[in-house]
């Protein structure tokens, strides 16, 4: 009985003389057609997961990214997972993107797996920016007390 390893398609339309002619699916595809004549046989990965079997015969090798990951879209490093950027969280499996902290929050952890990873801007500082790593603080001679202020609401100090 012969094993199912691999699946190969071809683009040649005549005169293959070897399977050298013969190409495997790429990283973060399958393909389950045997004598496929054109790479369009080749199926991506179901958005969230990743492979980085090249010749992959099922979608089984896909892989969903882990919490505070998701998958790459760099041509540098296709088909596997990166962790969510500071300033964004990932609390789902398979996600296929991260989601960004709010108006008023920031944060420092690379990889966060919960919302609450994002920090409010204390007294003092402020952001305005979705997904921030840091909040701006209030310019000199200025002030606020609030808290998880989403804009520059600093006073001046009154003297």
């Amino acid at each position: 009985m012969l094993k199912l390893t691999s699946i190969k398609y071809s683009s040649s339309t005549t005169g293959a003389t070897s399977v050298s002619h013969c190409r495997n699916c790429a990283a973060g595809t399958w393909s389950s057609a045997v004598a496929a004549n054109s790479v369009a046989f080749c199926v991506s990965c179901n958005s969230g997961s990743w492979s980085s079997i090249v010749g992959s015969y099922t979608a089984d090798n896909c892989i969903s990214c882990e919490l505070g990951k998701w998958p790459s879209l760099e041509a540098a490093s296709p088909n596997v997972c990166v962790y969510c950027a500071a300033g964004t969280w990932s609390s789902t499996l398979g996600a296929n993107a991260c989601m960004q902290c709010g108006a008023g929050k920031w944060s420092s952890v690379v990889g966060a797996t919960t919302k609450s990873t994002c920090t409010s801007c204390l007294p003092g500082f402020w952001s305005s920016t979705i997904g921030a790593t840091v909040c701006i603080s209030c310019e000199p001679d200025t002030w606020t007390t609030l808290t998880g202020s989403k804009s520059n609401t600093c006073a001046p100090c009154l003297f």
